[in-house]
């Protein structure tokens, strides 16, 4: 389906809208089946902006058919603490609970500890992603290589592809040191600037 207004807005690439692109074969069920081998303890590692939040909405689906009830946890910059709700919907947790915490490297080292605790008291799986390996099996170490970026463009862009050029699209990715997130965001700069008149695409007449 076509973006409706800017592709880049982040309506359109918020995780959960694109499926994330796997750039070795690896498949969503596979990982899942990697994560039940480790007794569902495992991490997700990667830098900013690499697509660790839309492969964990992109393996949802198999961990439900695996049976997993996923209780999912959002931290946001400097969240050093449980967010609010945790504490109660914890005590609802049991053997067949998931608990994916997307962000697990803003807890400061109490809250860490609190939560596993928490977790092998009731028998939950633990599934997070953080910015640096820690004491988890590792699931899979995530990198967005550049031909991934250009096939998400293209992808979003699939009324033009020309709108953008391949080269900007490097350009954006080097200025961003492979950050997805702020190549989405230049890029929607870009967009715009196009949308409007104000620049010409390059290799178009005009």
């Amino acid at each position: 389906m076509t973006p409706e207004g800017n592709p880049f807005s982040t309506r359109h690439v918020r995780p959960g809208q694109l499926e994330y692109q796997f750039v070795d074969g690896t498949t969503a069920r596979q990982l899942a089946q990697q994560l039940a081998e480790c007794g569902w303890w495992g991490q997700i590692v990667g830098p900013h902006g690499v697509g660790k939040s839309t492969l964990l909405h992109s393996l949802v689906p198999e961990l439900a058919a695996a049976g997993r009830a996923i209780s999912w946890w959002t931290l946001q910059s400097g969240q050093r603490r449980w967010p609010a709700g945790l504490s109660p919907a914890s005590r609802l947790w049991n053997a067949a609970t998931l608990v994916v915490v997307d962000g697990y490297e803003q807890l400061n080292c109490f809250a860490r500890w609190r939560l596993k605790a928490r977790c092998r008291k009731t028998r939950a799986g633990l599934l997070i992603t953080t910015h640096r390996a820690g004491n988890f099996p590792t699931l899979i170490a995530l990198t967005c290589p550049l031909h991934t970026v250009q096939n998400l463009v293209t992808q979003l862009l699939s009324t033009d592809p020309r709108l953008i050029s391949p080269d900007e699209v490097s350009n954006c990715y080097t200025a961003h040191r492979g950050n997805v997130r702020d190549v989405f965001f230049a890029l929607y700069d870009l967009y715009e600037q196009r949308r409007g008149g104000s620049q010409k695409p390059p290799n178009l007449p005009g």
